[in-house]
């Protein structure tokens, strides 16, 4: 048989199960079968995206670049050529000094851009609070309440950081990675790092820990993760929020091993269905296939015209079935 001539049959074929309403039943089952797997693998990846979206808020950025020193300009160089957002956070212990009093207090000095990822909120001196992408203007601070209720302070006062003196502008009510802070326990204190300098504070053996943060599409910091371990200083760490909280890596793990199991088992829901929808379908055609074969057609040409019946059918379930997945998944998102 020619070419034109199976095209033919299988058109004829096609429009009569069309007709006769056995195709329509095994479509349907087809059309559920790939609407239940994709709204679920469509859920399920959008729900793991969303659990490492705020996990990484937990570190106030993609990536992070920590050491001793100051990361060198060729890699915030290769970062900017990348296309990654950049920021500053730069922590170290030291005192504070209010109205005669003192007390220790951790330092966090943040560059503009601060925080990559997460809001920071800061309750300022009217009462209200403002959240978003937030730093201290160069010659202010925000502290947060343990250190204003320690030292009595109120949003207006002047405080000495070094050889600096800052204005208390406001009160620290969220940080995004404050959690992540080894010295968490006591109080902190937020500047920009523009002043960090006429403070004085940057000494030799000074207890400061230099963090450069990154921020981009999962490609480009993966990317970049590779080259910066190649080319990072000596003494310097990579680090994530899988890496920093092993309770937050195991809790992402958990997550992703039950969304997985779920899209597995709605796999094998749906296939053992579209089988049995199968079964009884070819079970309803032998005596079609005798008659075919009585008409002259081999039994590869029978295996071809169903092979090909089939192939356009999932095509045209998948098709229908992935959209209306991506519509249920949207509507469970909403």
């Amino acid at each position: 048989m020619t070419l034109l001539g199976r095209i033919r049959l299988v058109a004829r074929f096609i429009r009569r199960e069309l007709v006769a309403g056995e195709l329509t039943i095994l479509g349907l089952a087809l059309v559920v079968a790939v609407t239940a797997m994709s709204s679920v693998a469509f859920f399920s990846d959008r729900v793991e995206k969303a659990l490492t979206t705020q996990a990484t808020q937990l570190l106030a950025a993609d990536l992070v670049l920590a050491g001793n020193q100051p990361a060198p300009a060729a890699i915030r160089e290769e970062a900017s050529r990348r296309g990654l957002l950049m920021a500053d956070n730069i922590t170290f212990p030291s005192m504070v000094f209010a109205g005669g009093q003192a007390t220790l207090a951790q330092y966090k000095a943040v560059s503009a851009g601060y925080p990559l990822r997460g809001e920071t909120t800061v309750r300022l001196a009217d009462g209200s609070e403002k959240s978003g992408r937030l730093q201290p203007a160069s010659g202010e601070a925000w502290a947060d309440a343990r250190l204003m209720s320690r030292l009595k302070l109120k949003p207006g006062d002047e405080i000495g950081v070094g050889d600096a003196r800052l204005k208390l502008s406001g009160t620290i009510a969220r940080e995004p990675d404050g959690s992540m802070d080894v010295y968490n326990f006591i109080p902190r204190l937020m500047f920009n790092s523009a002043d960090l300098p006429a403070t004085g504070l940057v000494q030799e053996g000074s207890r400061i820990r230099w963090r450069l943060l990154f921020a981009g599409e999962d490609r480009q910091i993966s990317d970049f993760r590779g080259w910066l371990r190649k080319h990072k200083p000596h003494g310097s760490r990579l680090e994530d929020v899988e890496e920093m909280r092993p309770e937050i890596r195991a809790g992402l793990e958990r997550a992703r091993r039950f969304l997985g199991l779920t899209a597995m088992l709605t796999v094998a829901l749906a296939a053992a269905a579209v089988a049995l929808v199968v079964r009884r379908y070819l079970q309803r055609h032998w005596q079609q296939v005798a008659v075919l074969r009585c008409l002259g057609l081999g039994s590869g040409e029978v295996w071809g015209l169903f092979v090909t019946l089939f192939l356009l059918l999932g095509l045209l379930a998948g098709a229908i079935g992935t959209a209306a997945g991506f519509g249920a998944q949207l509507g469970l998102m909403r």
